[in-house]
């Protein structure tokens, strides 16, 4: 009997010395355990970060929607001075009246890194059936809202710069559509088409442009490439991880325009592809520096 449990103890140890040490050859091999922590750590920390923040994020937007000029609605959102102007040109096409703010039971939340910048993003329906999107950015006064991307700022309604006269040159927040994207893969030019957006019908466009050609390998036709490709693999600028809502096979952009001639000599021409998002950033949402290839930045 003794050598009998002499033999399972050794047997036993045998055993556990076998998978300690297949384990730690994994893990040196394949250090996904540590990747996986990493990634749980980050994870609870938003999550923390949503819960201390989101009942003022929807405190700010109930506020700034019951204001009803724009002097008084410029205190709930970033860089107030600058909006306050724009608010006063936008708010005949910016209709505020009937939306509702968010409420736990009618949006869905998400934490943003835009850079090192954690920001909070909101998707809520309102109650007669629109759709909205809101990211709140932590300054010192609290959390407010980025209006620019809430309100789809643009210069001048898209509409009207497409039929006037004269040149003229304007920065919009527009969405973007790859004509013939497979018949031209393969052909050193992309065939871009934009579109103005409709407020709190993310699924519905406005008047469009006509076609775009923009060279493959310019810096423009980089991003929109990796924009594009990024969409197909439902992956959004920043990791952003709410569901989109936009046009099947439409990216938002920031680009300005330049228009030039009269009626039928009327042209067009993209002075800056400013960023693939809406958000007021100065980082264009993709990584296209030619070290790292084109890639989601975060």
């Amino acid at each position: 009997m003794m050598w009998l449990m002499l033999i399972w103890v050794l047997a036993t140890g045998l055993i556990v010395f076998a998978i300690i040490t297949i384990w730690h050859r994994d893990s040196v091999q394949n250090p996904a355990s540590t990747v996986d922590i990493a990634g749980l750590a980050a994870e609870n920390e938003n999550l923390f970060l949503l819960n201390k923040s989101m009942g003022r994020c929807m405190q700010t937007m109930h506020e700034y929607l019951q204001a009803s000029l724009p002097e008084h609605r410029s205190q709930f959102v970033i860089q107030p001075i600058k909006a306050v102007a724009r608010m006063t040109r936008h708010q005949n096409i910016e209709n505020l009246t009937t939306v509702s703010p968010p409420t736990p039971h009618s949006s869905q939340w998400n934490v943003v890194e835009i850079g090192e910048e954690k920001a909070i993003e909101v998707v809520w329906v309102n109650h007669d059936g629109r759709r909205f999107d809101a990211i709140f950015r932590k300054e010192s006064d609290g959390w407010l809202i980025d209006w620019e991307n809430f309100a789809r700022y643009s210069d001048m309604p898209f509409s009207a710069f497409l039929s006037g006269n004269g040149d003229a040159e304007a920065e919009f927040r527009l969405l973007a559509r790859e004509r013939l994207a497979e018949e031209r893969k393969k052909m050193p030019t992309m065939s871009i088409m934009f579109y103005a957006p409709v407020f709190g019908r993310p699924a519905e466009t406005e008047m469009s442009s006509s076609e775009f050609l923009i060279e493959r390998n310019s810096t423009e036709g980089v991003l929109l490439e990796a924009a594009f490709s990024a969409l197909k693999n439902k992956k959004r600028p920043f990791n952003a991880k709410l569901v989109n809502h936009d046009p099947d096979g439409m990216i938002r952009v920031r680009v300005k325009i330049r228009r030039s001639g009269e009626m039928d000599t009327r042209t067009f021409k993209i002075v800056e592809l400013k960023a693939c998002h809406w958000y007021s950033s100065d980082l264009p949402g993709f990584d296209v520096s030619k070290e790292g290839g084109a890639k989601n930045q975060d």
